[in-house]
């Protein structure tokens, strides 16, 4: 038996779904527990329904470029813990035109690493690459301490 339209239009009902989520940064070591309401005009029951939350965190923009999101970061400057702004670019040609002056940042934060060094004898190296150049483009991207990816259950 086939249906018409007018009575497939009445066996279908309109859910209305209904998310709350109270905070706009992350917290570390908060849970994260979005309030989800379900309902269906004129039901009392709720219809089978499931819940995915993706978290992205901030887009970071091209230091160099600023209108230009990043798409690679330098690991040397993760390794010196310089400024993380600092250290994105949109893409291996910008890093490479400019890695001179960005070589000279991490030589004057070296330097100023060896000579507030404290009484252990602490020790910096030179950093003087971040990989080659032809991996560049395939470098993985490093996550700031406070994300957490978690498997999806």
């Amino acid at each position: 038996m086939e249906m018409g339209p007018d009575q497939e239009s009445q066996d279908v009902k309109e859910c209305q779904v209904v998310v709350s989520f109270f905070s706009d940064t992350p917290v570390v070591g908060c849970a994260v527990k979005p309030n989800v309401r379900v309902r269906v005009e004129g039901s009392v029951f709720q219809p089978p329904h499931s819940l995915c939350c993706t978290w992205y965190r901030e887009q970071v923009k091209c230091s160099v470029h600023h209108s230009v999101l990043a798409s690679l970061q330098c690991i040397s400057c993760v390794k010196l813990k310089m400024p993380f702004k600092k250290s994105y670019h949109c893409s291996p040609e910008c890093f490479v035109a400019v890695w001179k002056e960005h070589l000279a940042r991490h030589r004057i934060t070296t330097e100023t690493i060896n000579s507030t060094a404290i009484s252990d004898h602490q020790e910096t190296k030179i950093l003087r690459s971040c990989g080659s150049w032809s991996d560049l483009g395939s470098a993985t991207v490093v996550e700031g301490d406070w994300v957490k990816v978690l498997p999806v259950m």
